[in-house]
């Protein structure tokens, strides 16, 4: 056993050592200005994480003519301070009566990550985003319950389903060399009912609730949002003739814009000729919408998505099977 770990100990000197005289090769290389540019504080870590023995992944962003910037990586692995570590609990109840075609079911859960080492993002003199790491011991607890039933009837071959989620996460994160603190809480209600109006023509629709709301200090934000979706699936002629329509609403008050609601229409008519031959004439974003904007909640940080969609097309396709 001693002599593993004097061997152990020797190889990680000696990587330390190799390491030492390939940086100081490099820096020779590097232009003044960028030689200034380098951040003190990776130097502090680097000797810190010399001290732990952890594996690390240290980046170096150097400026370079025009604007550009390349990254060299330096890897070596010792102990595994850094390692993640996890624990967790679910529980699961469910109800089923294939005679009454009822179906239920109650879950939840709860897992808790920790670490020694933080890792976040920090912008330097130049505005350049540089991944930092930090020898910082955090954790982070996420518990979620839901709650599921479907009752399916005969009656027009109905079928009814409701589902309610509930989720909050607390967590630490490392923002500009600071590791802070932020809860996130959501909640998520969604309901579908599809039936036959008549042998051969279904409606499905289907309608979701989502609240999520982020806290950081006295910094809180709010993300809500409303969609339903609808569809219509009718056998115009039996085994032959299909149309099919697609309704798409989106509600989300948190938007900046003054637009806060989206309609798209799709449709689209299947003409099966023969066996051989299929004819799809397919109708796109009907209501012509060429701009699309959305906004979500990750953690801290808030992110808003702009698409430019194409206009209203329509095209037929022929699938021929030889």
């Amino acid at each position: 056993m001693k002599a593993n770990i004097q061997e152990n100990t020797d190889i990680l000197l000696t990587a330390i050592n190799d390491f030492t005289t390939f940086k100081n090769e490099l820096l020779k290389s590097i232009p003044e200005k960028v030689e200034a540019n380098l951040s003190q504080k990776h130097e502090a870590l680097l000797e810190k994480f010399y001290k732990y023995r952890i594996y690390y992944i240290f980046s170096l962003v150097f400026s370079i003519a025009f604007g550009t910037c390349f990254t060299v990586l330096f890897w070596f692995r010792n102990a595994q301070l850094d390692d993640s570590h996890s624990a967790g609990a679910h529980a699961k109840l469910s109800y089923k009566d294939m005679f009454s075609g009822l179906f239920a079911y109650l879950e939840g859960g709860w897992k808790r990550l920790w670490s020694d080492i933080a890792y976040g993002t920090t912008l330097d003199s130049q505005a350049h985003t540089v991944i930092e790491a930090s020898h910082m011991p955090n954790h982070s607890n996420r518990f979620s319950l839901s709650a599921y039933g479907r009752k399916d009837i005969s009656w027009h071959t109905t079928q009814i389903e409701l589902q309610a989620t509930a989720t909050r996460l607390r967590s630490e994160m490392l923002r500009q060399a600071v590791l802070s603190t932020f809860t996130t809480t959501g909640y998520r209600l969604r309901g579908s009912l599809s039936f036959d109006i008549i042998t051969g023509c279904r409606v499905d629709y289907s309608a979701t609730w989502m609240r999520n709301r982020s806290v950081s200090g006295s910094h809180r934000t709010t993300y809500n949002e409303w969609n339903q979706r609808g569809r219509l699936n009718m056998q115009l002629v039996p085994s032959r003739l299909i149309l099919n329509v697609n309704l798409d609403h989106t509600h989300n008050s948190s938007l900046s814009s003054s637009r806060k609601d989206y309609v798209f229409l799709g449709s689209g008519m299947l003409w099966k000729v023969c066996k051989a031959v299929d004819l799809n004439l397919d109708g796109d974003n009907l209501t012509n919408i060429r701009r699309y904007s959305s906004r979500s909640l990750g953690d801290m940080e808030e992110y808003y998505t702009e698409c430019r969609l194409r206009p209203l097309s329509v095209t037929l396709t022929a699938h021929i099977r030889l």
